[in-house]
């Protein structure tokens, strides 16, 4: 079985992009070089995580697919991407899912199991796509905890009280305890009188949980197009500041978390 004390944080909410996937690759890498074992699962069917990464899928590479359909095993699905950083990739086929699992009994809970076995991380993250799809719900059973990236902007908080009312709904009817860990605001900028308001405004809704900020950063989006980490595109960035202190704070958040006796 996977160790007990393993975080699996699930890095969504059912809006697109707000920065999702690139606090997934770029936190995961941040968490690696911290010497902490971390899988990265992609359950998007875009698969920009796995590209992000620079990870290569064939027709016969294993993906969250055949993970999930018990075509193959996890263990065997999961590829080294960076020194202790590893992935399970996702392509096209991952939005089969959504139909053949439709009909199964227990399809909320595929990935689960498909994990039991899986062990030596000590971080396991969860990039999902946008939608309250099955592949997402999977995710959240699976996780112990859900991380909501904020974009910064005119419409930042829009969908975060609904996707908490979604996944507290969720929770209760598959009778799980998936806990909010908090949010990860993007884009911040605080030239911008706008920003002030929103971070004000997002902390107190949060208060009490984990809460970081990521600067606004060119050099992210020039990261993704050479399918590189912000380490590795440009170390000394201020993304790349703000990813190292996310994850050290990530660390910190859990040893005072008294649900891992930590």
């Amino acid at each position: 079985m996977m160790n007990n004390l393993t975080k699996a944080i699930m890095i969504g909410v059912f809006k697109g992009g707000v920065g999702k996937t690139t606090t997934a690759i770029n936190l995961g890498h941040a968490l690696a070089l911290q010497k902490k074992n971390v899988l990265l699962i992609d359950l998007d069917p875009q698969g920009n995580a796995t590209r992000g990464l620079g990870y290569e899928v064939t027709e016969l590479t294993p993906t969250v697919y055949t993970v999930m359909k018990g075509i193959s095993g996890a263990q065997e699905s999961i590829g080294q991407v960076k020194e202790n950083l590893y992935l399970m990739p996702s392509n096209r086929t991952t939005a089969l899912l959504e139909t053949e699992l439709a009909s199964e009994v227990g399809r909320e809970k595929a990935l689960a199991r498909a994990m039991k076995g899986v062990e030596g991380f000590d971080y396991i993250l969860l990039d999902c796509g946008p939608g309250s799809t099955i592949v997402n719900v999977n995710g959240l059973v699976f996780s112990t905890d859900v991380l909501m990236p904020i974009e910064i902007g005119v419409d930042s908080v829009e969908g975060v009280d609904d996707f908490i009312k979604a996944k507290d709904a969720i929770c209760q009817k598959l009778e799980i305890e998936t806990r909010l860990m908090g949010a990860v605001m993007t884009k911040v900028d605080r030239r911008l009188t706008l920003t002030e308001t929103i971070l004000s405004h997002c902390s107190a809704s949060f208060e009490g949980k984990f809460f970081a900020q990521i600067r606004t950063d060119t050099n992210l989006g020039h990261a993704r197009g050479h399918r590189q980490t912000i380490f590795e595109y440009d170390s000394r960035s201020r993304a790349a500041e703000d990813y190292k202190q996310m994850a050290t704070d990530v660390i910190k958040w859990f040893r005072k978390s008294k649900a891992y006796g930590k």
